[in-house]
């Protein structure tokens, strides 16, 4: 009874909605990395608009009601917008209530958001489908706002207690990914992050799943299932790479036809994402006085360069580790450092406890698998390093600019697999389980607080 009630994917169910509803509470729109943007995409496309509209070489972004800049303007967010590391204004509950009389009406004017020009109305799905419903009671902005919150978390809920139920080992290391301050945050944000985290994290968690499990067999059931999260994964930032993991699962266990079901999923998402790309790619805005065009030519003529520019900007990797953890609001709210150094020490811990199949799992690959699942880890990293470098670096620049930690969340469980199926590992050690709940509920909770201190008292 114990077990059941403590099993991985129930304890992430139950700390992810108490803790993420506070945490929904306790930041107030627009308090979340370019959630602003993200809000003025998800309106165009409901608009009708799934190609950003781009005027002018300078600009790129969406035709909405004038009133948008109305209902921002009527609270105090801009004061933390304008200043991310002077939290000086509060923002009271009546500013957030009162904001909702302004409507979705009135005349057009073009809202510029160059940084979500290239995402895919798909990346956006679940929280098009909230701001839609709420769109049918209501033309208050603030309402429409919170549908699509509420319709992203419980989509990054349902997706992540999958994942987990389907991991055969790394399952705590998983609810560690998915409860991670930063990750839960986004959760209930408009942003595309949690439809990519989640939506990883089940695709790799069935990977692993279909290539350990002893009676695991891959028909075309499993093979669609494969399929959508694939097509999904690649319309998010065009980061298709992701799915190339599929190559993992023994061919032993597909029930015939293992060309034409490896190609059914790995096709239509990477020529997919690349169609999205070449639609997107001629609206695009670079921002920060990037120049995508010269940067990729000096990339190729100054190969040895960029090598050193990437690794230069490793040295930042502690900065990076922090922001996978959480650092909240527009980056600017720390967690304490005790929060971080736990945090990991949990994580490795719960690597080397792997879970069920403990010292199996070694056995269970080959080593030109266990290679395969590093090398493309690294190579994720690497080409979402460069794409940043394209897209919002000034050409030739000594550091990659714009790099967060969080983006690199969704190749943390591949990572971890790949340790746990080459070094020695344990089973599950309930002690250890017991204190990773514990650590959860207080680094959690200590998130809630510093967000209700920061922004409302």
């Amino acid at each position: 009874m114990m077990n059941k009630l403590f099993c991985p994917e129930r304890v992430f169910l139950f700390l992810g909605v108490l803790f993420g509803v506070m945490i929904m509470i306790f930041t107030p729109p627009f308090l979340y990395p370019d959630e602003n943007a993200h809000f003025y995409r998800s309106l165009g496309i409901l608009d009708g608009q799934i190609v950003v509209q781009k005027p002018d070489e300078e600009h790129s972004g969406s035709f909405l009601p004038k009133s948008i800049h109305d209902f921002e303007n009527r609270t105090k967010f801009y004061d933390f917008l304008a200043d991310r590391d002077c939290l000086k204004a509060r923002i009271s509950f009546k500013d957030i209530s009162d904001a909702s009389s302004y409507t979705k009406n009135g005349e057009k004017i073009f809202v510029n958001h160059i940084n979500t020009a290239l995402y895919s109305p798909v990346a956006y799905m679940p929280q098009l489908a909230g701001m839609a419903a709420a769109g049918m009671f209501t033309p208050s902005f603030l309402y429409i706002m919170f549908g699509g919150k509420i319709c992203n978390f419980l989509f990054y809920l349902i997706l992540g207690f999958f994942a987990i139920r389907s991991l055969p080992f790394l399952k705590w290391v998983g609810v560690l990914i998915l409860l991670a301050p930063i990750n839960l945050s986004l959760a209930g944000a408009l942003s595309t992050d949690p439809v990519l985290l989640s939506s990883s994290m089940l695709f790799f968690a069935k990977i692993l799943q279909y290539s350990v499990g002893e009676d695991s067999k891959v028909g075309w059931k499993q093979v669609v299932l494969l399929a959508v999260l694939a097509f999904v994964i690649g319309q998010v930032k065009q980061n298709f790479l992701i799915v190339f993991f599929v190559f993992l699962i023994p061919k032993k266990k597909f029930c015939g036809g293992y060309f034409w079901k490896m190609a059914a999923v790995v096709v239509p998402s990477v020529v997919l994402s690349l169609v999205w790309g070449k639609i997107a790619s001629g609206v695009l805005v670079p921002g920060n006085g990037a120049q995508p065009a010269k940067q990729v030519v000096y990339i190729l003529s100054h190969p040895i360069e960029y090598l050193q520019t990437f690794f230069r900007t490793s040295r930042i990797f502690s900065r990076m580790l922090r922001e996978m953890v959480g650092v909240l609001g527009w980056l600017n709210i720390r967690l304490d450092w005790w929060a971080y150094g736990l945090y990991y020490i949990f994580f490795v811990l719960n690597v080397i406890f792997a879970g069920e199949c403990g010292g199996k799992i070694r056995k269970m690959f080959s080593l030109k698998q266990k290679l395969f699942v590093l090398f493309l880890s690294l190579l994720i990293i690497f080409v979402i390093s460069t794409n940043m470098y394209i897209v919002w670096s000034h050409v030739g620049a000594e550091l990659i600019d714009g790099i967060q930690g969080r983006y690199f969340a969704s190749v943390l469980l591949p990572i971890a697999a790949f340790f746990a199926i080459t070094f020695p590992s344990k089973e599950n050690n309930p002690v250890l389980s017991c204190f990773t709940i514990l650590f959860s509920i207080i680094i959690l909770s200590d998130t809630v607080y510093r967000l209700y201190s920061s922004f409302f008292v």
